[in-house]
């Protein structure tokens, strides 16, 4: 394994906390992305949610539209 760094080296010590910093910044990678998954999955469902009750609204509306529409005089009329 090779780590590119501009620091000096000149101890085991130095090495080490080297390391320690390229693995603390690796986790903190894998953590970003697995946060960057789960709000894309959240937004993804979030979205699919909306489309079924948008496309549900849409029919109630049009169903509400077809009641609305007078069908004569024996048509039922409740005084609110």
């Amino acid at each position: 394994m090779v780590l590119v760094t501009s620091k000096q080296v000149k101890q085991k010590n130095d090495v080490l906390s080297i390391l320690k910093v390229y693995i603390l910044r690796w986790r903190i990678e894998e953590m970003l992305r697995l946060q960057k998954q789960e709000i894309r999955m959240f937004l993804y469902r979030f979205s699919a949610g909306m489309k079924a009750i948008l496309e549900k609204d849409s029919a109630c509306i049009q169903h509400f539209k077809y009641i609305e529409k007078t069908s004569g005089p024996k048509q039922l009329v409740l005084p609110l």
